[in-house]
């Protein structure tokens, strides 16, 4: 089903998932499925630097947090707009 790639992260990263699905497996079993089908999705993400990766993740909740305080300012909500620009 997987296969080992030339990156050291990758083998890592498989030897770490075989660890995880032994453990949990049986209890969700949804998970493990839904890892299995992303797994060529995120081998590539593991080429980077373990920097860069960090960057690319703090990124990513930064514009989850921006898109929260966007909806919560467009559903006019009780709370002020000086804080909602503080956290924006």
């Amino acid at each position: 089903m997987f296969r080992r790639s030339a990156s050291p992260g990758c083998g890592m990263a498989l030897d770490r998932f075989a660890e995880f699905s032994g453990k949990w497996e049986k209890r969700y079993p949804a998970i493990i499925w839904l890892w299995e089908n992303a797994w060529a999705e995120f081998v590539p993400f593991l080429r980077f630097d373990r920097e860069i990766r960090t960057v690319i993740c703090t990124t990513n909740a930064i514009v989850i947090w921006s898109r929260v305080v966007r909806q919560v300012r467009d559903l006019g909500c009780c709370v002020e707009d000086s804080v909602l620009d503080a956290a924006a």
